[in-house]
């Protein structure tokens, strides 16, 4: 096992910067793996001796980077030349061409093992959720694996648990996407099976908001933000989803994501297949929204005399079970 001490010395020893405060078990450097010259976004966790890189995504174990450049070149310029260091640069970079730049969970990540908010043990289970301390910003994160329509994994999304006023930390990022995912060609959590097939779908911001409607019975989407694109609308299409409503948040830029989605929308679906829902302002999302309001957007989609029914949409025995090729150390399971 390698320790904080023996990970800075073969740093020194090679020469490359790198910045650590005492107490983190973190080591950040300057990613070799593209063009991270001024922001070191490779983090090193000398916990469990492996790296990540929170600006390209690529990961592995720590002596797998050492050994496969020897002595570890010079990586901060000033050391050499600009053509010198492009060279080391190439040199790395090939010699490290096997390591994995398939997406992957962050280091240290561990099952969910709480309720949360009005998600009970069992239901975040399903949905495959994880527990997460980020050293970086000192910030409790929970976090969901993000899957395709085949089930492999196209990156994660970390929510902070703790809300404004709650959390010790509330400057930092309320949500945290891995690195190189791209959002606009994913919903979540998207069933990988047409067993359970929907007309309708409500589209949401956030994951939690679609967890919430999906635990209340309702085929719910997160968007992951409030942009839009033409694989999404495929994505719907091959889904068979007839009707969308749209439910993003209250709030101004919730509004005008709506509006834009709304005006794409209209190229594939009529007027009449599509609808617009404002949550209360006091709540401002699905997740925060009461029963009542919800339950009269359920009654807005399939009719007045239709109730809430307050169980898990099928939607949620869909989707992907844990494949352990998605974490980079295993052995934390």
């Amino acid at each position: 096992m390698l320790y904080k001490k023996q990970i800075i010395k073969q740093l020194m020893q090679a020469r490359i910067k790198y910045y650590s405060s005492q107490a983190s078990p973190l080591i950040q450097i300057l990613c070799p793996f593209h063009d991270d010259r001024k922001t070191p976004s490779l983090t090193i966790y000398t916990n469990t001796a492996s790296f990540y890189c929170w600006g390209c995504g690529i990961h592995g174990k720590w002596e797998d980077l050492s050994k496969s450049n020897g002595k570890l070149s010079k990586l901060t310029k000033g050391e050499q030349s600009d053509e010198d260091l492009e060279d080391q640069l190439k040199l790395i970079r090939m010699s490290l061409r096997t390591l994995n730049r398939v997406p992957a969970l962050p280091p240290g990540v561990k099952p969910w093992v709480s309720p949360w908010r009005h998600c009970g043990l069992n239901f975040l289970r399903k949905m495959n959720s994880f527990w997460w301390w980020d050293h970086r910003d000192e910030t409790e994160r929970i976090i969901w694996p993000i899957w395709d329509g085949e089930g492999s994994l196209a990156g994660w999304v970390g929510r902070k648990t703790g809300e404004v006023g709650e959390d010790p930390n509330p400057k930092t990022r309320k949500y945290l996407n891995s690195p190189g995912m791209n959002v606009l060609s994913l919903f979540w959590p998207l069933p990988v099976s047409l067993e359970f097939q929907e007309k309708w779908v409500v589209l949401v911001e956030g994951p939690y908001d679609s967890l919430r409607l999906l635990k209340l019975g309702i085929p719910a989407l997160s968007l992951l933000g409030t942009k839009w694109s033409t694989q999404r609308t495929g994505l719907l299409a091959s889904l068979g989803i007839e009707k969308v409503v749209l439910a993003l948040d209250s709030d101004k830029e919730g509004v005008r994501g709506s509006n834009n989605i709304w005006n794409e929308l209209e190229r594939s679906y009529s007027k009449k297949d599509l609808r617009m829902w404002s949550w209360k302002k006091e709540a401002k999302d699905a997740g925060n929204s009461s029963l009542e309001d919800i339950g009269n957007l359920y009654k807005a989609m399939y009719g007045r005399d239709k109730d809430l029914p307050r169980k898990n949409h099928p939607w949620t025995k869909t989707f992907p079970k844990p494949d352990f090729s998605w974490f980079v150390e295993e052995e934390n399971f």
